[in-house]
């Protein structure tokens, strides 16, 4: 799985992350059921704000089944959530995977350079790509939308360094993200929201964009890979303003959305955004791609913690619970995170709240004013 909205289970009350991980196993499962299992690898965690979005203009919530046991759910059932948004959230990632595909197929990247590789990704793309336009056909929802822009970005990229401006770059996948967002208004019978859903899809196509190249900055560099960032000589510094800037215009366009049920999707597009941004340029620059930051001072973990300071506990469930986890957390109950700015303030990183009584020392939660929900308190910020 992939996106750049990851919420944590530590730092999202339970009821909100239930209903996050109704919509990403939804999605997964509406892949399948239409689709077949192969194409449930393009399930992503950023498609499913379509889905998200269209149960947030619905008065009522999106109807729902229960679903088997999952081994990435520790062969635990779930309720799903089945409606015509995840369905649109579906064709959406088969039809940008299958651009993805077709892209390292044309530039022959790693494997792809290899014939039989390319021969059977070709097909592979072909197959998502009919079987994703059929959905949207059946969505009223036209995929020209999105192949035309996977097309205009593949050429974007072949173009002379240095030739086109990262706005230009950018301007594909916002595109696509916004053609996305704003069809859920017609899901949902709300035609006064497709400008303000247009907006927000195009602010969140271009934070995705950037924040996917800040990750991947030196690894593209070591390897020769395309970046958009060295492509236009833009330094990380820059690149982060214009991450600020795209989450500002993010947030004041979720602002004029008339929604029945606010709550999953602000959380997702206003503060998971956040923890996005502060992830990956926590983990760029001097340190190096992938490499977090030591802990600060006198935190728990770190070499010189007051004797008698516990580090977070690891997940105790086994293999199951750690690929569930890492499948569907941002993983801070597994590892430590990149120290940034908000981690820096969260409860979630100093206290592991199973296998030991973190509710007893719930009054360092006033260092940063939130609570796990684990300690039976909801963070403030869920907007729930």
């Amino acid at each position: 799985m992939f996106g750049i909205v990851r919420p944590c289970r530590h730092v999202m009350c339970e009821g909100l992350f239930a209903d996050w991980m109704g919509h990403l196993c939804g999605l997964c499962l509406a892949l399948r059921d239409e689709h077949g299992h192969l194409s449930r690898v393009v399930t992503n965690y950023d498609g499913l704000l379509v889905s998200v979005l269209t149960e947030a203009q619905s008065p009522a919530s999106a109807p729902r089944r229960r679903a088997g046991a999952c081994a990435l759910r520790g062969f635990r059932g779930a309720d799903v959530v089945e409606a015509e948004g995840v369905r649109l959230a579906a064709s959406v990632s088969l039809l940008l995977a299958a651009g993805k595909v077709r892209d390292h197929v044309a530039d022959r990247d790693g494997v792809f350079a290899r014939r039989p590789v390319a021969a059977g990704a070709g097909r592979l793309a072909r197959r998502w790509s009919s079987a994703g336009a059929a959905t949207a056909g059946a969505l009223g929802f036209d995929p020209g939308l999105l192949t035309r822009a996977a097309h205009r970005q593949a050429v974007l990229e072949r173009a002379p360094a240095g030739t086109t401006a990262l706005r230009e770059l950018t301007g594909p996948t916002e595109d696509a993200v916004a053609a996305a967002f704003a069809h859920t208004a017609v899901l949902t019978g709300k035609p006064h929201n497709r400008e303000a859903l247009e907006t927000a899809g195009r602010e969140f196509g271009r934070l995705a964009h950037l924040i996917d190249a800040v990750e991947d900055m030196a690894a593209d560099t070591a390897s020769g890979a395309y970046n958009p960032l060295t492509a236009t000589g833009t330094g990380l510094d820059e690149a982060r303003r214009h991450c600020d800037d795209a989450r500002a215009g993010l947030g004041a366009a979720v602002d004029e959305l008339d929604l029945a049920r606010p709550g999953l999707a602000r959380a997702l597009l206003v503060r998971e955004t956040g923890r996005a941004v502060s992830r990956a340029f926590a983990t760029a620059g001097p340190r190096g791609h992938g490499q977090a930051p030591e802990a600060p001072p006198g935190d728990p973990g770190h070499p010189g913690a007051p004797p008698g300071s516990r580090p977070p506990k690891r997940d105790p469930g086994g293999l199951l619970s750690f690929a569930c986890a890492a499948l569907a957390c941002c993983t801070c109950g597994l590892y430590r995170p990149p120290w940034d700015e908000e981690h820096e303030s969260s409860c979630c990183r100093r206290f592991d709240c199973s296998g030991w009584d973190a509710c007893g020392n719930c009054g360092n939660c006033g260092n940063c004013g939130e609570c796990c929900n684990c300690c039976s308190c909801c963070n403030c910020s869920c907007d729930c």
